[in-house]
Order: structure tokens, then sequence, then C-alpha cells
């Protein structure tokens, strides 16, 4: 997943929310009020609907809140290092746990 991709969410959902806001604002301003609408015989109903990939966001951010503050601290390193390009690859564990996937998905 692209970080842009994140931002470009990000942005989509801020401006809709701006948007809803300047609606109920104006509303507000008319003298347009939840009894009005019904009094008056119509009946709007507010949906959201919540795209796989914003649940998938959502779930990533109460995992890394409950994450353990080692594991944290060890991702927070391993990106560093590969910020500096200083990020050491140990082939043995890659090539170790290649197999272990192989064998756990042919068996």
């Amino acid at each position: 997943m692209k970080v842009s991709n994140l931002n470009q969410t990000a942005q989509q959902l801020s401006a809709y929310v701006n948007s809803t806001q300047g609606t109920q604002s104006a509303h507000r301003q008319n003298g347009q009020t939840q009894t009005d609408k019904k009094q008056s015989g119509v009946n709007n109903k507010d949906m959201v609907n919540i795209s796989t990939s914003s649940r998938m966001l959502q779930r990533a951010g109460r995992l890394k809140a409950a994450s353990a503050p080692e594991r944290t601290e060890k991702v927070q390193a391993v990106g560093e290092q590969v910020q500096s390009n200083n990020y050491k690859v140990n082939s043995t564990n890659v090539a170790g746990a290649m197999m272990k996937d192989l064998i756990k998905n042919l068996g």
C-alpha cells in the first residue's frame, strides 16, 4: 500500500466532512430544524458507507495502538535503518522463513 493513497483518502474524507458541516450550518441559518423537516413530510436520512480499505485502515490503527511498546521500538529502529540505507538483510533468515512457508503451504 502506498502512503500517497492513504494521504489521498484522508484528504477526501476531510473534504467530505467539511462539506457536510457546511450543509448543516446552512440548514441552521435557514431555520430548518429536524422538527421542521418532520413536520413538512421530508424524510432525509444521512447514510455513511465505509469502504473496505477504510475499515482496514481503522483496524490497522487499532492494532497499532494495541501493539507492544517493544515491537513499536523495533519497527521504528528498522525504519530508521532503511531510511538511512543502513539496513542489512540476513539472507539466511530470509531463506529459512521462505522454506518454512513453502513446507507449511505444501503440507
